[in-house]
């Protein structure tokens, strides 16, 4: 398993939801989001997009932190590097 399947792990136990209402809030099936928390594959940007939002009220409660998050996904062409660029430096 990958880094970012345990994340997507992670944010989806801490806000309750199972990996069935993960589907239904984007709009695919519970298998494909199975797939991507065994390290299988990975969700296409605008899919990536809505996870984050979802998994949003998981995040630090810092304003600041959810602001500039809330700013990269606005303001990004490229959103998989955006996140993945926003997330390095939080942990770094």
């Amino acid at each position: 398993m990958n880094e970012f399947a345990e994340f997507l792990i992670s944010k989806r136990k801490e806000l309750g939801l199972s990996q069935k209402e993960v589907a239904n809030a984007v709009g695919l099936s519970q298998p494909t989001v199975q797939g991507w928390e065994k390290g299988h594959g990975t969700p296409r940007s605008v899919v990536l997009k809505n996870l984050f939002l979802i998994y949003l009220s998981s995040l630090p409660r810092s304003p600041c932190i959810r602001l500039r998050l809330l700013a990269c996904i606005s303001n990004s062409s490229n959103f998989s590097a955006t996140i993945s660029s926003y997330f390095s430096r939080e942990t770094a």
